[in-house]
């Protein structure tokens, strides 16, 4: 064991670690190996807020870097005030130099509580909504919404999935229309700031604020994702407004992705750069693109991204869980694109270097003329996934024998 040498060692421990409990063991073999192992058996810890606050053991304070905050749905949803009791929150920051990524865990946040994070450590760069974690609304908005360290920000995550989307047709729509509103406040106050710095952004759609975010340039931004559901009653077609002003703001993005679900009684289909953009922005970096229902006339068919490798027009959620889940048809429709609209979109593209393609389509006669335009347009591609719908009841097509006879005709013709 003495043999092995120090970078030897970091490679095995980092595959050890994603073993749970497997590194542990292996520290407790000799001096040295776990004073290599320190650095990753320590970098997360975990802050539980119905345990009174403590300082943290001085011999892993200098290694932590990720902080999971968790107290429990319950806390905050039987207080009137979940502010109260946190004068010790958060202190164990200041005994930790190397944290610049904090998560919140399974409660809703009061947001003095991310004021106060970034104010005890400056140094932040990554934050974390996960498992269902949202701005609380058991307590008001105070009208002191500062964020010292917000322009230094580099990573926000701030999901929405259908889990939490599932539940509203049991809540009242005061209390819906008080959460958008309290996260629209909040993401305005912290998001517009972070134009400097911010790599990586993932925003719920109707309450993203993207007409402050396209007053500024974003250079140092690399990914956005746009997710959750469009505001009920409105156009699809004028949400995604913002959209077009802020993409070539951020003339280094790697990958864009706008996932989200249609309300019933909306109409047409998704706009993000309009149909009429006579001076469309450059993607030379872009790589990764995956939209839910585009309209086809839409300009995001014309973007020019030479290097796009992953390309993705889907359905949000899948259109076969919405025609078997009765709830999901209640709230959401799925306004697929049908093959012949799918078909006009992609010729309007010049991506030769694309490796993965995704496409959800409704079956009409152009499906024949939709594979071979595949085959001959994307000669890179590795990956293929088809999701076709059909549309006369008992149509049966094997598209696997289709697309392998279309292909072995095209290299023929070669």
């Amino acid at each position: 064991m003495h043999y092995i040498n120090d970078d030897i060692f970091y490679l095995i421990a980092e595959q050890l670690h994603q073993h749970r409990g497997s590194l542990s063991r292996v520290s407790q073999c000799c001096r040295r190996f776990r004073r290599l192992s320190m650095a990753l058996l320590f970098d997360r810890c975990t802050v539980r807020r119905f345990k009174s606050p403590q300082e943290p053991p001085p011999a892993i304070r200098p290694y932590v870097k990720h902080v999971t905050y968790f107290w429990g749905v319950y806390h905050t949803a039987y207080l009137k005030d979940p502010t109260h009791g946190m004068d010790g929150f958060g202190t164990e920051l200041l005994y930790l130099p190397s944290v610049y990524s904090i998560a919140f865990d399974d409660h809703d946040v009061p947001w003095e509580v991310l004021q106060r994070c970034l104010t005890l450590r400056p140094s932040i760069t990554n934050i974390a909504f996960r498992h269902e974690s949202k701005f609380s609304t058991v307590s008001s908005l105070p009208e002191d919404r500062s964020v010292p360290a917000s322009s230094i920000l580099e990573e926000f995550s701030y999901p929405t999935s259908l889990l939490a989307l599932f539940p509203r047709e049991t809540r009242p729509e005061w209390l819906i229309q008080k959460r958008t509103a309290l996260e629209r406040s909040c993401l305005f106050s912290l998001i517009p700031g972070t134009d400097k710095t911010a790599r990586k952004l993932q925003l719920p759609i109707g309450c993203a604020p993207l007409k402050q975010m396209a007053e500024k340039d974003w250079p140092s931004m690399r990914s956005l994702v746009l997710e959750g559901e469009f505001p009920r009653g409105d156009n699809p077609q004028q949400l995604c407004t913002g959209l077009s002003k802020v993409l070539p703001r951020m003339p280094g993005l790697r990958s864009l992705v706008v996932r989200a679900a249609v309300p019933q009684r909306t109409c047409g289909r998704i706009s993000i750069l309009g149909n009429l953009s006579p001076l469309l922005p450059s993607f030379s970096d872009l790589q990764s693109l995956s939209i839910t229902y585009p309209d086809p006339h839409d300009a995001i068919f014309s973007l020019k991204a030479p290097r796009l490798v992953k390309l993705s027009i889907r359905d949000w959620p899948r259109h076969y869980e919405l025609r078997r889940v009765q709830g999901y048809r209640r709230l959401w429709r799925s306004p697929v694109l049908s093959a012949s609209e799918m078909l006009s979109g992609l010729r309007r593209m010049s991506t030769p270097n694309l490796t993965s393609l995704e496409l959800v389509y409704i079956a009409d006669g152009a499906d024949d003329e939709l594979l071979r335009h595949i085959i001959g347009a994307f000669p890179c591609l590795k990956h293929l996934e088809l999701h076709r719908y059909r549309r006369p009841e008992g149509e049966h097509v094997d598209y696997v024998c289709q697309v392998s006879s279309e292909s072995d005709r095209f290299a023929r013709d070669d």
